[in-house]
């Protein structure tokens, strides 16, 4: 898996506006991860923190894990019921 990232300064107004902008097209972002996550945990680089990032987001068990996690929450905490697809 072959990434490239451009580094950016911090900027917390620059990420806010970003944010607001995915939120405002149905995006959620209350729950972003960022390389330092990985760096407090392993010695590795910005990149390579971010190759393992998208790996572990990306990875079937995640994805399989949230969509359970949603249909659980939607299903007992908003009594939604599912569409039939």
């Amino acid at each position: 898996m072959e990434h490239t990232f451009k580094k950016y300064e911090s900027s917390y107004e620059r990420i806010h506006d970003a944010k607001v902008i995915l939120e405002r097209n149905g995006y959620q972002t209350a729950n972003l991860w960022n390389v330092f996550d990985v760096q407090e945990l392993y010695d590795t680089d910005s990149d390579t923190a971010m190759e393992l990032l998208v790996e572990v987001m990306e990875h079937p068990c995640t994805i399989e894990h949230i969509w359970g996690v949603l249909k659980d929450v939607a299903e007992d905490n908003y009594k939604l019921k599912s569409r039939k697809l």
